[in-house]
């Protein structure tokens, strides 16, 4: 069994390499496509950070040269025009990670009508598009 801290590194390291691999819109489809099992396992884990400011600190400083790889990524994104660079890198990640959240809540409480996922996209394209 897995501690809760050993869970929020590999879910982390997860999804920052999925991110790294397959982009944003890559993380929204793995969500969508993912195990349910695995949803509740995010799910948990952010119950946990919430709960253990140890933990939630740790979160924070867990793999560097991840964050610095997917930072590098999405400011050469930026200074190449493909997204919006009016907005920190900061909020635009930030506001990324609050759609993954959502997504996967909505995917792990089975609600009966699926994701749109091709509508979700393209809002986000729209909303991460250079203004």
């Amino acid at each position: 069994i897995a501690t809760p801290g050993r869970l929020c590194d590999y879910l982390e390291r997860r999804l920052i390499d999925l991110w790294l691999e397959r982009g944003w819109e890559g993380v929204v489809r793995h969500i969508v496509e993912d195990d349910p099992e695995w949803l509740g396992a995010y799910l948990d884990a952010s119950r946990m950070l919430r709960t253990d400011p140890e933990l939630r600190e740790r979160w924070r400083t867990l793999n560097p040269e991840g964050q610095a790889a997917l930072e590098a990524q999405y400011r050469q994104l930026q200074e190449s025009g493909e997204i919006r660079d009016d907005v920190p890198l900061d909020t635009l990640g930030r506001f990324l990670g609050i759609v993954f959240d959502g997504i996967a809540v909505q995917q792990a409480a089975r609600f009966s009508s699926p994701i749109d996922v091709d509508g979700t996209l393209e809002l986000l394209r729209s909303a991460v598009a250079p203004k």
